[in-house]
């Protein structure tokens, strides 16, 4: 079951590459791939290192916008089923947002995407469940 889902963590790692690929599994070309998806993949390439730039702790070396598109990133490479966010759009500004909703509508057209949120508006295209 673990490995089918992707939960939509707040936590950042070390490098660019361990917070994409934990596991060391994928190549740079995959990793590139889902940084051009989350519209992370110029910020990446500036940074000195590019893949293997540090992350500071919290990361705190990007935008709180940013480092949501980073987790998107990650769930991306991982290719689980499921993607769990919580809270994804909290305290992210509305241009990170659509990027957001767009990536989350496109490149995860095929997955079954839970989303948690306070904010109704979040909500466009999707099935609302109301608990």
């Amino acid at each position: 079951m673990q490995t089918s889902l992707s939960l939509f963590t707040h936590v950042y790692f070390y490098f660019c590459r361990f917070n994409l690929d934990p596991e060391n599994k994928c190549t740079d070309s995959t990793l590139w791939e889902a940084l051009e998806i989350a519209q992370l993949k110029l910020v990446v390439k500036a940074l000195p290192g590019g893949l293997d730039a540090i992350v500071t702790e919290g990361g705190e070396n990007f935008s709180q916008g940013q480092r949501q598109l980073f987790c998107l990133a990650r769930a991306f490479v991982r290719k689980t089923s499921i993607l769990i966010m919580d809270e994804a759009t909290a305290s992210i500004d509305m241009a990170t947002e659509n990027i957001l909703q767009k990536v989350v509508m496109t490149a995860f057209a095929d997955r079954t995407v839970v989303t948690i949120a306070v904010s109704i508006l979040y909500f466009t295209a999707s099935n609302i469940i109301n608990l």
